[in-house]
This record gives structure tokens, C-alpha cells and sequence, in this order.
């Protein structure tokens, strides 16, 4: 009889397949062909346990996301305040450097502006940080396009919104 087993674990946001193969009889464990497909085997079983745990992180930040994108469409200063770390930065369109007590007065004022909708094009989770890049219209200029990235720290096993930069698309975008 051969045994397998797998285990997959996570080091520095990236999956580590670990396979066991043993066999209650050493004759098994001599033939090359049995091991090699046992081995296979095993690696093939772990995969979607690995998928599954590798989307969960992104999938909790895109969330989170989407949770401020609607507590800034609410007006909520309370709430939008808990979300933000200590030392947060906005880098605007124009360049402008806006510190956490900027944008919060901004919320406080309802002169914080989110675009609806946000596209999300790609999320990138690193333990406990993350980044995310977005596109999105917004009411200023008659719609003007912003590619923009938030990075997002977690920290005592919340996320919190750390920095923003939006920069502005002028004519096509590349890739698309």
C-alpha cells in the first residue's frame, strides 16, 4: 500500500507544496514509475486547496475596497475615519500630498469624492499588506478617467487603508 499525503503552506503570500509518499512495503517504494505517479498524484490533489486559500486574502481585500467606496459614498465620517491608519496619504491627480487630517476634514465636509464604479484590474496580497489598482471615472473634468492604488495594511486582524495616488489617463490605455 502507498500513502500520500500533502500539505500546502504559505510563506511570504506564495504556496509550498509539501508531499509524503510512503508505502508499508519497500518494493513499492523501489519502483520508479509507482512513486513518481503517486507524487504526481498528490500534487495534483493539493492544487485547488491551494487556489482556494491563495484567492481568500484577495478576495477580503477587494472587499474591504468596496467597503470604503461605500462608506464614502455614505458620508459617514465616523466610519471612514476607523478605516484609515494613523499615518494615511493621499496623493491626488494634481500631485497634491493630502495627509490622514486633510481627507478626513474632506469627509467631514462631504467634499471627498469616491467614482463610481471603482473597476478593480488587479490585487496583489503580501501577508499583511496589500495593493490594488483601480480604474474609475470621476465627476470632475466631464469624467475624466484615474488609474489609481491603494495599499492596505492589516493590522490587529483588520484591514486598514494606508496610502492613495490617482493619476489621470490621458488617451488610450496601454493593453486595452
Amino acid at each position: 500500500m502507498i500513502i500520500l499525503q500533502s500539505l500546502v503552506a504559505f510563506q511570504g503570500g506564495s504556496p509550498v507544496y509539501y508531499v509524503t509518499i510512503s508505502s508499508t512495503e519497500d518494493s513499492l517504494m523501489n519502483n520508479t514509475f509507482l512513486t513518481k505517479w503517486a507524487l504526481g498524484l498528490a500534487v495534483v490533489a493539493a492544487l485547488p486547496f491551494a487556489a482556494d486559500a491563495q484567492n481568500k486574502p484577495a478576495a477580503e481585500v477587494e472587499t474591504f475596497f468596496r467597503h470604503i467606496d461605500t462608506v464614502i459614498g455614505q458620508r459617514d465620517a465616523a466610519a471612514f475615519e476607523r478605516l484609515l491608519t494613523d499615518d494615511f496619504t493621499f496623493i491626488g491627480i494634481n500631485g497634491g500630498i493630502l495627509p490622514r487630517k486633510d481627507i478626513l476634514e474632506r469627509q467631514k465636509a462631504g467634499n471627498l469624492m469616491a467614482g463610481t464604479p471603482n473597476e478593480i484590474l488587479s490585487v496583489h496580497v503580501y501577508n499583511n499588506s496589500a495593493i490594488v489598482t483601480y480604474q474609475t471615472k470621476t465627476p470632475l473634468n466631464g469624467g475624466t478617467t484615474i488609474i489609481g492604488t491603494r495599499v492596505f495594511v492589516k493590522q490587529a486582524g483588520a484591514w486598514k487603508w494606508a496610502y492613495s495616488h490617482g493619476t489621470t489617463v490621458s488617451g488610450a490605455m496601454p493593453g486595452k
